[in-house]
């Protein structure tokens, strides 16, 4: 596993297309299932980053939220 010290998502670079890897969220921050798309809106050295995902919700319909996102939940999208 790659070093992630500061909490910052491992590999993640501001503007860079990111997935959430697995479910998270809920009561204190907005829930994000796993697979969803993102784009990181702010990758600071220290710190979690800040990931703006597009959230398909079948009561909400399509809508984005910007959520602080912890080393191990999410990937950057590599071609």
């Amino acid at each position: 596993m790659p070093d992630n010290a500061g909490g910052k998502a491992p590999g993640v670079r501001q503007g860079e297309d990111v997935v959430a890897i697995k479910d998270f969220g809920g009561i204190v921050r907005e829930a994000v299932p796993a697979g969803t798309p993102g784009r990181v809106v702010r990758a600071p050295v220290f710190g979690p980053a800040e990931v703006v995902f597009t959230i398909d919700d079948f009561w909400r319909g399509r809508r984005e939220v910007t959520v602080q996102v912890q080393p191990d939940e999410v990937a950057p999208v590599r071609d």
